[in-house]
């Protein structure tokens, strides 16, 4: 145990530790918080089966000599283990174990007149249909007659079809906003265990972690996009400036994921090395240095990290989109020796699995907010067709040093 402001806390414990800990005499309000980040974690140390025998284990012990430790233990291993099936529901249902366990469990307790009055809360658990998050944001399409968007640029891009036709025909407002919508829509579809054990990094990732591997292909392809756009324009100070306004406008509705995109656009090689924003305009310049310094590396990111520090208080409730791959980065180095090994037990390093919960809960938390916007039909149809660039890096700088030869 650790104590920080008077309060104990679980360091590290084996499995069977950490059960007697939240099933024990502790009060309830001070294994909450642990027993959350459990429920999270525990995958990335143990299995479903090891978790139930641990639980039952636990039920089954009767070495207190106070009888009023058993009537106190018992129905906190029965409130874990309800918790666990309603919080955890999508592990019960695709362990093919689990349901027997719980099913020759619910048979002991039938047996014995002091335990059979467990039984009903646990099938009521079992049974209770899993709550669904409501969709963020709607995404039917507005109606012709419904349709008010903001005056439109004129065409910047020579007439170009294809590629350009979002920028040729509407607002960076609209853009941004139709860009948000789709980046938050794959956001709220990431679970919390594609972020456990780097699913991410998995040659598997497509099946462990989808939707993080979703996110991380449409940032790099709204990045791809807005470099091969300026690359093939003519008057690429117009484009670059169409393309900071857009970021402007991402920035300001807490897109940072296309913020960031955009922003990378313009600041790698192919880009940067043409040097066109040297020859923007005064406030054009402005709202690139202000996109510049929220991603400011200095401090390990302190500027963003504040930023959604910020948005992910109980003060705060705007929604955002935040750019995943800097918690990714922090839950690759935290989950980086979650156990180690003494006296040939198993110990889990239970402060790292805190810190996983809390990262994990403010992507969480965000995901529960919406945004009000309606999608633009047409427009959102466009921005989620952008081409995937299979050589983007090598084709881009082939492109620029065209324009310009080292």
């Amino acid at each position: 145990f650790g104590e920080k402001d008077g309060i104990r806390f679980v360091q590290s414990a084996n499995l069977r530790g950490l059960i007697n800990y939240f099933c024990g005499e502790e009060p309830i309000e001070k294994v909450t918080d642990a027993l959350k980040a459990f429920l999270l974690t525990y995958t990335s140390f143990t299995t479903v089966e090891e978790f139930l025998e641990a639980l039952f284990a636990r039920f089954d012990d009767e070495t207190p000599e106070d009888p009023k430790r058993i009537d106190l233990i018992r129905p906190r291993v029965i409130n874990t283990l309800k918790n666990w099936i309603e919080v955890c529901r999508e592990d019960f249902n695709q362990n093919e174990n689990a349901l027997p366990m719980v099913n020759d469990f619910i048979a002991r307790l039938d047996k014995d007149p002091q335990t059979k009055k467990f039984i009903k809360s646990i099938q009521n658990s079992i049974s209770a249909t899993p709550l669904r998050r409501s969709s963020t944001g709607s995404t039917e399409p507005v109606k012709e007659k419904e349709k008010k968007h903001r005056a439109r640029r004129s065409s910047l891009f020579g007439g170009r079809p294809n590629f350009a036709e979002p920028m040729i025909r509407y607002h960076p407002v609209d853009i941004a906003e139709q860009l948000t919508l789709i980046s938050h829509g794959i956001f709220c579809s990431i679970k919390a265990k594609e972020l456990l054990n780097q699913n991410w990094t998995k040659a598997d990732k497509l099946r462990v972690a989808p939707n993080i591997t979703k996110l991380t292909e449409r940032f790099n392809t709204v990045s791809y996009w807005a470099q091969y756009i300026i690359l093939s324009e003519n008057r690429r100070e117009d484009v670059v400036t169409c393309f900071i306004d857009i970021a402007s406008e991402c920035q300001k509705l807490c897109n940072i994921n296309d913020c960031l995109a955009i922003y990378a656009a313009l600041s790698g090689t192919p880009v940067f090395r043409l040097k066109i924003t040297q020859e923007l305009s005064r406030d054009t310049i402005k709202k690139y240095n202000e996109i510049q310094s929220l991603f400011s590396s200095d401090k390990n990111y302190k500027v963003y990290r504040e930023f959604i520090d910020k948005i992910g208080s109980d003060q705060d409730a705007r929604p955002c989109v935040p750019f995943i791959g800097l918690y990714l980065t922090d839950l690759s180095f935290i989950q980086e020796n979650q156990t180690f090994s003494l006296a040939n037990q198993k110990v889990i390093n239970y402060s790292k699995q805190i810190m996983i919960h809390r990262a994990i809960s403010l992507i969480q938390k965000l995901q529960e907010r919406s945004y009000n916007y309606r999608a633009i039909d047409e427009l959102t149809t466009a921005l989620m067709s952008l081409p995937v660039y299979p050589d983007a890096e090598k084709e881009l700088l082939d492109m620029s040093y065209r324009i310009k030869p080292r």
